[in-house]
């Protein structure tokens, strides 16, 4: 019947209507309109009047009991501003979804940000992320104006991790903006700190409860009945001042009129039986086939009724269920807009569900298709999964790339039907990585292998368990190559976040240049959307390995384009922390130490609350800064932070700060032991440079020498291959070391410094040069001029400032009486002038020139006043 209903041309004929549908989008957050002539509870809209005063006020009793209707009575008697009311659901039980609506229906306080920040909000699909989103909320609601947040049916709200968001939210909002929690039951939010500091205001059922003049007021002018007192007096005692009885009752009395009161035996526990024998099935076929199909959607106006049931009388039927006070309650007075009562509406949907499983589908999915038709996906998506067509919702959630909000609704598609759409199980595993829910992970990986072998679009699958399970062995044919990934026949941003997965282990296994062909694509996969947490990841991840590779002058530019997804995207601290204390390790590669504390405290500007997961950057570099500074107590505590951290409990991964370390315990000690055991436990391809040449050194000190030659020339040879040039100069200057200890060739070691510094001068690398400074000043004074014979400018430039930075006192090579010549030399001076100004004789003038062509290897005055300028003896 559903595949005939899409295919009879009416899927979107919504024009037709009197109402326009798209305004039921907004109606999450419109206030419910009390009802005509509502009673003024004097005493507990005094009450009410002091919430300015508190955080939060709770408003706390169950289903029926007036609590809604308290609140938007007293809000229009006394025509309070600032209110921004949000209904809740089951659905909004979800971190995702839940912050989506308040962020929503609060955007209007983000003023020219709104747009922007509801594309980032929306862009997000990392748990971890949200409560540096809400900062820039919190920042944006501190304002002079009380600001009123209504979260009405706050009992759906179970989920522990949305409830410590709810917590921080409360702990850093400013003295102006009030919570409203409406509830059928005590939240589970810890508010015993407010109670006790004075900021909790709190109504509980026994003060809803209508008394018996209350009572009599709500029947005669707000339910407008015209009965005795008699009556009256009875309904006000069966009911004990519950005022959801009350009208039931009230609905009994229209219909069956007074005589039938008595034989009433109400209570909350028999509403169910009470609603079922005494209204529904005192309404004709007509208006139960209305209320029971309509049970199923938040909200309805004309345009829904008449889509969901062809044909139907909507205006008549309703004025008809309104004069009955049946429980139906306007929300938007001017646009015809309506939901039921919980009360009736979860009676109602008992009813729905007894109906066949087709009719049940049926209606769901004419549901989802007008709510599609709107663009309103999450009610659409809600409509999808109960009429269980898992195979639509997965299709919207993947057709929507730039609303990874929506993912979150996988978590009620079985794993048997997320198999079949492969684009939604990648983007589902990688979202339950992400919020490192590994077992979600696991489940879904252990059902693709066993039902999906012999699927080719699954390929990438088969090694996914490496990122979830302890001590698996990943060779390098385990990964895919670019080629691979484009062939497969699943979208394009699914293909960019498996070659994020590839690039990250080719990243691991030092494989640099495969690594960043990886990302290269991905980045290209994902233009389109624009993705500003995809974009910046990938941005991050190629930065880290050009940095790695000693790409620095590359790396500054990739920097330069990544602060314009910063710039425009301030609110997210996560953003800005990982630009700056990534910039900062650019800058201690460079050895601008000036450079690396200005980036080093804006990256700690942005540090809020306790995020060790996002500050671990930060950490890492400031404890080398400290290291570089020489405050080795400091950075000392830094690294011992750091490998509490499950990050880092494999000491392999932080080998580029253990060098200090280890210098500093000269090589010796419990840390180095656990560092050798842990890297011995490594294949060889799976350990990253930094760790093998840490290793290298460790057999150098422990007295190895022949071992760690070997093992510095296989470093060597493949950071020539592959271009590594940072690793390379590196291992040049270790291997100096090692030369020295022994009867070296004085050629090989010249070699091995001219060819760092023509590694380095490209990109300014003078770390290295600084942490083997030792090295740097036994060559300098050892070789001298030789060591700058043939070096062009960028050589020469980086060498002389290799020497201030390590601060070498080289040797002079002219003797004073040299240097007085050269000097004249420099002025043009001839040799008699010299003579003559130095007081010597014209041939000690030319023993001292030829003495000096000799020493600076030139044959000419031009030649030697330009090499003596540049060994600054001018």
């Amino acid at each position: 019947m559903y595949n005939r209903i899409k295919q009879d041309g009416k899927k979107r004929e919504f024009g037709d209507h009197m109402n326009n549908p798209l305004v039921l989008v907004s109606t999450r957050f419109k206030m419910p309109q009390p009802r005509k002539n509502y009673i003024v509870r004097q005493e507990l809209f005094s009450k009410l009047e002091t919430m300015s005063d508190y955080q939060v006020t709770l408003i706390k009793s169950g289903a029926g009991t007036g609590k809604t209707t308290l609140l938007t009575s007293f809000i229009k008697e006394k025509k309070i501003e600032g209110i921004q009311w949000i209904s809740l659901d089951k659905d909004c039980n979800n971190v995702f979804l839940f912050w989506n609506y308040v962020i929503e229906a609060l955007g209007t306080y983000l003023e020219s940000e709104k747009q922007g920040f509801v594309h980032l909000y929306k862009s997000n699909f990392q748990k971890s992320n949200i409560e540096q989103l809400l900062v820039t909320l919190i920042n944006a609601l501190h304002k002079q104006e009380d600001i009123y947040i209504v979260l009405d049916d706050f009992h759906y709200i179970k989920d522990d991790f949305l409830l410590q968001t709810i917590d921080f939210f409360l702990r850093n909002i400013s003295d102006n903006v009030h919570l409203i929690l409406l509830s059928r039951q005590e939240p589970e939010l810890y508010l015993a700190s407010l109670n006790m500091a004075g900021k909790l205001l709190v109504i509980d059922e026994q003060e809803l409860k209508l008394s018996k003049p209350l009572s009599e007021e709500f029947l005669t002018r707000t339910l407008n009945l015209a009965i005795d007192q008699e009556t009256q007096t009875l309904m006000n005692r069966l009911a004990e001042g519950w005022v959801g009885g009350l009208q039931l009752i009230a609905t009994v009395v229209h219909m069956k009129k007074e005589k039938h009161i008595n034989s009433l035996n109400l209570s909350n526990t028999l509403i169910a039986d009470y609603v079922t024998k005494e209204i529904y099935e005192s309404l004709n076929d007509e208006e139960k086939k209305l209320l029971v199909i309509t049970s199923i959607v938040p909200y309805f106006n004309e345009a829904m009724c008449q889509w969901l049931i062809e044909g139907i009388d909507f205006r008549n039927l309703l004025e008809r269920l309104l004069k009955k006070n049946i429980m139906i309650i306007c929300m938007d007075e001017e646009k015809n807009i309506y939901r039921y009562h919980n009360l009736l509406r979860e009676y109602l949907q008992t009813i729905f569900k007894g109906l066949s499983q087709g009719t049940q589908k049926y209606y769901h999915l004419k549901a989802a298709d007008f709510f599609k038709a709107l663009k309103t996906y999450d009610h659409c998506l809600d409509q999808c999964l109960l009429a269980e067509d898992y195979l639509t919702a997965m299709e919207i959630i993947v057709q929507s790339p730039t609303n990874m909000t929506l993912l979150s609704y996988g978590d009620n598609i079985p794993e048997s039907f997320i198999i079949k759409n492969p684009d939604f199980a990648y983007q589902s595993f990688f979202y339950h990585y992400i919020n490192m829910d590994f077992e979600k992970c696991q489940a879904l990986y252990k059902v693709v292998e066993e039902n999906t072998q012999e699927d080719s679009v699954f390929l990438p699958f088969q090694y996914l368990n490496v990122l979830t399970e302890k001590d698996l062995k990943l060779e390098k044919s385990h990964t895919l190559s670019v080629e691979q990934v484009d062939e497969l026949k699943i979208k394009n941003t699914t293909k960019a976040l498996i070659l994020i997965k590839e690039a990250s282990i080719l990243h691991n296994q030092s494989q640099y240049n495969e690594s960043l062909e990886c990302i290269e694509k991905a980045l290209s996969y994902t233009m389109n959307h624009k993705n500003p947490y995809i974009l910046f990841y990938v941005a991050s991840i190629k930065s880290q390995i050009l940095e790695e590779m000693g790409e620095l002058s590359k790396c500054e530019a990739l920097y330069d384009d990544m602060e314009a997804i910063v710039s425009s995207n301030t609110y997210i601290t996560m953003f800005n922390i990982s630009f700056y204390a990534g910039n900062a390790g650019v800058q201690l590669k460079k050895m601008d130490l000036d450079k690396a504390k200005e980036c080093l405290n804006k990256a700690k500007g942005y540090i809020v609350d306790k995020a060790p997961q996002t500050t671990l950057g930060y950490q890492y570099n400031l404890a080398e800064y400290k290291f570089l500074m020489q405050e080795e107590k400091e950075g000392l505590s830094i690294v011992e932070k750091l490998m509490t951290i499950p990050t880092f409990h494999n000491l392999i991964y932080m080998s580029s700060l253990l060098q200090y370390v280890f210098r500093i315990n000269q090589f010796s000690g419990e840390l180095v032991e656990r560092f050798i055991e842990q890297y011995n436990a490594l294949d060889e391809k799976d350990r990253p440079l930094e760790s093998q040449l840490l290793y290298v050194n460790i057999l150098f000190h422990n007295g190895q020498l022949e071992d760690a030659i070997k093992h510095i020339d296989e470093i060597l040879k493949y950071c020539r291959m592959n271009k590594i040039k940072f690793v390379l100069v590196q291992g040049c200057l270790s291997k100096i070391n090692m030369l020295s200890a022994q009867d070296a060739n004085k050629r090989e070691i010249m070699n091995l410094f001219r060819e760092a510094l023509y590694y380095s001068s490209e990109d300014k690398i003078r770390q290295p040069f600084y942490l083997e400074k030792e090295v740097v000043h036994n060559i300098i004074n050892q070789y001298g001029v030789e060591i700058t014979k043939g070096l062009n400018f960028k050589e020469q430039e980086l060498y002389e400032a290799i020497v201030n930075r390590c601060q070498v006192k080289t040797k002079t090579i002219l003797s004073n009486r040299e240097i007085e010549v050269i000097k004249e030399l420099a002025k043009g001076s001839k040799n008699k002038e010299i003579a003559d100004t130095l007081c010597i004789s014209l041939a000690t003038v030319k023993s001292h020139t030829i003495n000096i062509y000799s020493k600076l290897q030139v044959n000419n005055r031009t030649a030697a006043v330009r090499e003596a300028e540049k060994l600054k003896l001018l």
